[in-house]
């Protein structure tokens, strides 16, 4: 596997980005949100706010500020070209990373489906850098190992993953695969393949960075919680209760989620 790398240019075009996300797992988008958009996230957050529904996610289908937000076509149109007409927003959530903090190199349980149909959109709001952003192993969505349970192989605890088994491990599967250390800032966006194995860690000497995670799906996958008892192998994830799903394009499918009614 290659050394640690920066992000790539940005793509000029949807039919680019697709390209690049379905062969790398993700793509780098700039300026997402304009500062005053963060401003707003930030101001939101440190008023009282609606409870969300079912679980810690289930923000946009109790509150219109986020409904609105995750629905906002900027972010819609490239989702189409990624996973079709038909998309629902599942998760909200909202990332606080002191400097020194360390959040373990993972794949999302809910959305490491083996098929696809997942993508998230992680967006800097506060104190982003690329000593604080999200960090990436490119091409890992496609090795059809969650990193939980190659770790489970091979005897490590989740908080014990380290960078030389990120890197062994990785270049197992692909060794074209790259440390993806992402040069962002506040505004900047991440669309990212729920199988990528990713992690963070703020190495700046100050600053708590703040992120929104946007999680959407094509229409047709199952979301499901997970148990916050476990995040290690072997995965689990719960058929009650059932998260709260917004429909953003297209059509919802209740046979497959529990459709929300828009706040």
């Amino acid at each position: 596997m290659a050394g640690a790398k920066a992000t790539p240019s940005s793509p000029k075009t949807y039919i680019e980005m697709k390209d690049r996300f379905q062969s790398e797992g993700y793509c780098a988008v700039p300026n997402m949100l304009s500062a005053s958009d963060c401003q707003a996230i930030l101001n939101h957050e440190s008023k009282p706010r609606p409870k969300p529904i079912n679980w810690m996610k289930g923000r946009a289908a109790s509150d219109p500020f986020y409904a609105h937000l995750g629905s906002h076509q900027q972010l819609v149109k490239p989702l189409r070209e990624l996973l079709g007409e038909n998309v629902v927003l599942w998760g909200v959530d909202i990332l606080h990373r002191q400097p020194s903090q360390v959040h373990p190199w993972h794949c999302d349980i809910e959305s490491c489906d083996p098929n696809g149909g997942f993508v998230s959109i992680w967006i800097g709001v506060q104190n982003t850098s690329k000593e604080s952003a999200l960090n990436l192993i490119s091409r890992s969505h496609k090795y059809g190992v969650t990193i939980q349970e190659r770790a489970h192989r091979e005897g490590v605890k989740r908080e014990e993953i380290a960078m030389k088994h990120i890197h062994e491990w990785a270049a197992d599967f692909d060794p074209e695969s790259e440390l993806i250390k992402p040069e962002v800032g506040n505004g900047d966006a991440l669309f990212f393949d729920g199988r990528l194995w990713h992690g963070t860690h703020n190495v700046r000497s100050e600053g708590t960075r703040v992120a929104i995670l946007l999680q959407y799906a094509a229409a047709d996958r199952d979301v499901k919680l997970i148990d916050f008892k476990n995040f290690s192998w072997p995965l689990q994830r719960l058929e009650n209760p059932r998260p709260p799903v917004l429909v953003v394009s297209g059509q919802g499918d209740p046979s497959h989620n529990l459709i929300a009614n828009r706040p």
